[in-house]
Order: C-alpha cells, then structure tokens, then sequence
C-alpha cells in the first residue's frame, strides 16, 4: 500500500517494493522466516557505506541489522508488511527479444505528460509493435512482443522496468509481468 511505497518488504523469502501501480519481488535469501518493512532511504545508505563484499543480516522483532568486517548497523523495521501477498500468474510468459528495452525507451520520448489525456501517458503495447503520442508526435516500433492483445502502459511506470532489459512478459487481468532469470519480476499496472 502508499504507506509502505518507500520500502523493502520481506516475507516468504522475497524481497518486495510496492506503490499501487508497481510491484517487484526478488528472492532475498533471507529465508521464509523474516517478516517485515524497513524504509528504503536508510537501507541503501547504510549498504552505501559498507565497502564489504558480503554482509550478514539478522533480524529482531524490531530491526534489520545489517554487519560487515567490524561495522554492524540496525534500522528500525516495521512488522506488517502492506504489499499484496501475491498477484496473479500469468498463465504463459513470452521471451521478449534483447531490442524491447530500446522500443520503450524510443517510443517512450514521444509521451505526453498531461494526466488529463491519459492515453498520451502511457505506452500501447500490441502484440507486433509498441507505439505512443502525446497528439504532436507519434512513434511505432515494430516488435513481436507476445501478448495475446493490447494493453496501455503509463510511462513513468513502465520506464524503470524497461530500462532493466526483462527477459520475459506475460500478462493478468489488471497488470503486465516482466520477469528476469535472476528471479526478478516487477508487474506494471494496466
């Protein structure tokens, strides 16, 4: 949920971000046991300022404690994690060529910004090309992308997930998958 959109949740062996209009999960390797949201601004700091290859990272009830060679830190995590538990599995995923981060980001130039006309917001992803406009220019990039019918993405949402280059896409009822082979997967809200 919002309260939690500026941070890493952990639940079921996962690692979580969610805003309402994305979600992404990694496995953590901090086992199915470790339950909790910590905010994402002091996490990344702290990780900033270990130099150390490798951390050990514990938890209490209340903390995140993160150690490396001679330095142990703990952030403040909150116990209830306000993510969805699991959205809906595509029922195929389609490998999606090298070139598709390069289509959106292109394509992607030509989005307009005024929240009143939404469609110019967002990407239309067919399932041969992906295109947009902002009424004053429009671009089409030919792709076999897979997806069974069109679907509209905002761009602010879809830019990020994009630009990591995913491997596979598969889509549900109300969002689009992106999945990576190191066990990424972020879903964009149609």
């Amino acid at each position: 949920s919002v309260e939690q959109s500026t941070c890493f949740a952990f639940r079921s062996g996962q690692a979580v971000t969610f805003n309402d209009e994305v979600l992404c999960s990694i496995p953590s390797g901090l086992g199915d046991d470790v339950t909790g949201a910590v905010r994402s601004g002091p996490l990344l700091d702290l990780l900033r300022k270990l130099p150390d290859d490798e951390l050990d990272i514990t938890t209490t009830d209340s903390h995140l404690i993160v150690a490396g060679k001679g330095r142990k830190a703990g952030i403040v995590m909150e116990p209830e994690v306000a993510a969805p538990d699991a959205l809906e599995e595509p029922e195929r995923w389609k490998k999606l060529g090298a070139e598709f981060a390069e289509a959106c980001r292109t394509v992607g130039h030509c989005t307009g910004t005024d929240q009143t006309k939404f469609e110019t917001t967002c990407l239309h992803l067919h399932p041969e090309f992906v295109e947009a406009s902002d009424t004053f220019q429009a671009c089409r990039w030919p792709i076999k992308i897979g997806l069974k019918e069109f679907v509209l993405l905002k761009w602010e949402h879809l830019s990020g997930v994009a630009d990591l280059g995913p491997a596979e896409i598969g889509a549900t009822t109300g969002w689009v998958h992106f999945r990576w082979s190191d066990g990424l997967v972020c879903a964009v809200r149609r």
